[in-house]
């Protein structure tokens, strides 16, 4: 559907893409721009809409800027050809509605119905058996964030009768199950006001967290160089994220990128979900001890021990 390269003229086209970050769309096909193109500021994305009657020195005759264009607004660059300034986050999702994953266009669909708990693991259950093989890095993102574009579509789960959780700094935090299914369990967990569920590793299993009610922090670290469970002495770790989990926000635990989390609960407390996925043998998990402030502030790094 392109010209050929280094061709000036197009003649009468049904969708191509023009240099730069775009992505050209004609009947609801999405088409993203490819490696060679001369490429704009990585937040500013154009699509081009309608049947293409103009040659490229049209085009180049009403050349603007891409400050020309607020947010979502169009300008006809020739006939039946407009050009919409998008933000690069809305292209990106765009892009990953392109990829196919199973379900997903019957997700994209139906994006604002909302799902009850069974409603969710009938539909969750066979994309998560066609992901979870790929244990790769790559993989297991895939797999999670799949898991994140369903649980957010899922109204309040059934609160499960709760236990002490054995990994709190103390008192105050508590955990359950729901019924869950293969590849993963649901475990329920509830936080009182101050509470804290001591940083830990992921070893042998990833984990998508979905806030259901309260303010709970969760922030999540690295070993630095080689990743050992069974280090002695101290080591350093690097913080990747610190983020608060409010109804219907998720962290990840990728077994390859912030495998390691930890909580800590507003004075309003918490409640959410883990939907953890075994992929590795499992293991003892250790405990993280870390030194209260960082030793290098800029990256976030601090150091460490293993405790139990």
């Amino acid at each position: 559907m392109l010209g050929d390269k280094g061709s000036k003229t197009l003649s009468r086209t049904k969708c191509f893409v023009i240099p730069g970050d775009f992505v050209a769309r004609k009947c609801g096909v999405e088409m993203l721009g490819h490696k060679g193109s001369k490429t704009l500021s990585r937040t500013k994305s154009f699509v081009i809409l309608g049947d293409l009657e103009s040659s490229w020195q049209e085009r180049e005759r009403k050349k603007m800027t891409s400050e020309e264009l607020e947010i979502g607004e169009t300008e006809e660059i020739a006939p039946g050809v407009l050009v919409e300034r998008r933000c690069f986050f809305k292209t990106i999702a765009l892009a990953f509605g392109s990829l196919a994953l199973p379900g997903m266009a019957r997700l994209a669909s139906a994006s604002e119905a909302r799902l009850s708990y069974e409603e969710f693991l009938k539909e969750v259950i066979p994309v998560a058996k066609s992901l979870v093989g790929d244990t790769s890095l790559a993989g297991q993102h895939r797999y999670l964030l799949t898991l994140a574009s369903y649980v957010v579509r899922m109204a309040d789960v059934p609160v499960p009768e709760m236990r002490d959780s054995g990994q709190g700094a103390g008192r105050g935090t508590f955990i359950g199950g729901n019924p869950g299914g293969d590849p993963f369990n649901v475990l329920h967990w509830r936080m009182e006001p101050g509470s804290v569920i001591r940083p830990h590793p992921h070893t042998y299993g990833n984990v998508m967290t979905l806030g259901l009610e309260g303010e709970i922090r969760v922030e999540n670290f690295e070993m630095i160089g080689v990743r050992d469970f069974d280090a002695k002495g101290t080591f350093k770790v690097r913080r990747t994220h610190s983020q608060v989990l409010t109804n219907g926000e998720v962290n990840l635990v990728n077994l390859e990128r912030d495998y390691i989390h930890g909580f800590q609960a507003s004075a309003k407390g918490g409640r959410g979900l883990d939907i953890t996925t075994r992929i590795k043998p499992k293991r003892e998990t250790p405990f993280l001890n870390m030194s209260k402030k960082p030793i290098e502030i800029e990256q976030g790094i601090y150091e460490a021990s293993w405790g139990i």
